[in-house]
């Protein structure tokens, strides 16, 4: 499997970056990295699935990568506002694969979730 730069390709949208950047810090994690309790709102992201392109005559050219993001906000029409400017900027480079759904968390936080596909030449 490759990897996808996902802040690179996240963080070239200036709006989302600004939305994101706090203390000078652009909040958007890999998941398993974020601090303990990061200020709202950030993003996190953790590749779920994906697989390699068979070809029966040569190595593969490209890899398929299935990445599943999470934006937590204070408000849902903030999470909402940021889910629109993420698929702007991944949607350069990916499509969406699942749009998971948007939660209240029992904490009061709001959680929206959704997957994207990226196709990666090697």
């Amino acid at each position: 499997m490759v990897n996808l730069n996902i802040f690179q390709v996240a963080t070239a949208h200036a709006a989302l970056k600004a939305k994101l950047t706090k203390g000078g810090i652009v909040q958007l994690y890999e998941y398993g990295l974020a601090p303990e309790k990061p200020t709202l709102p950030y993003v996190v992201w953790q590749q779920v699935d994906g697989d390699a392109y068979i070809n029966i005559d040569s190595v593969s050219s490209a890899d398929r990568l299935i990445v599943e993001f999470n934006v937590y906000s204070n408000t849902g029409a903030d999470v909402k506002l940021i889910v629109n400017m993420l698929r702007e900027a991944l949607e350069l480079r990916g499509y969406p694969d699942d749009i998971g759904g948007f939660e209240m968390q029992p904490n009061g936080v709001f959680k929206y979730t959704l997957d994207f596909s990226f196709h990666v030449t090697l």
